[in-house]
């Protein structure tokens, strides 16, 4: 492992601040209402009123367009991250390029799916599906054979 101690330096642990954060962010916009029922949120307070977002409509799980331009601007800002994030990759040695493709691949996908229930993450959790996971590696191990040639 000393291969990792070679790559850590200040602009790499940045990098990988930007994915780890933007993983436990993209967790957190998916299990909203998850959380609530265990009485978290982790929807930053500031953010709920810029959006105008109240305590009584977060306590009453109010879907309105409020919510959904707030949890639209959480997941564009959690997007960011991940492509912030990006370049870490290849820094990366070969073998762990891979895992850390994969883990921001994921991610972006969980925010796409949030997209596509247009933010209503009170009424569903947005997850990746098997056939999803597979089309999402399947791709991967398709870019890298094609970057092999």
């Amino acid at each position: 492992m000393l291969y990792l101690c070679e790559t850590f330096n200040a602009e790499t642990a940045a990098l990988s601040d930007h994915i780890c954060t933007a993983l436990q962010l993209a967790n957190f916009w998916q299990d909203v209402a998850r959380d609530m029922d265990i009485d978290r949120i982790y929807i930053p307070e500031e953010d709920r009123r810029q959006f105008q977002y109240s305590e009584a409509d977060l306590q009453n799980r109010r879907y309105n367009p409020a919510f959904a331009e707030l949890m639209r601007f959480e997941v564009n800002r959690t997007r960011d991250l991940f492509y912030r994030g990006f370049p870490l990759v290849e820094r990366m040695p070969a073998e762990l390029q891979p895992d850390i493709e994969l883990f921001i691949r994921f991610g972006l996908a969980i925010l796409r799916k949030i997209g596509r229930c247009d933010y209503n993450v009170w009424q569903t959790r947005p997850v990746i599906a098997k056939w999803e996971k597979a089309m999402l590696v399947g791709g991967f191990i398709m870019k890298r054979l094609k970057s092999c040639l």
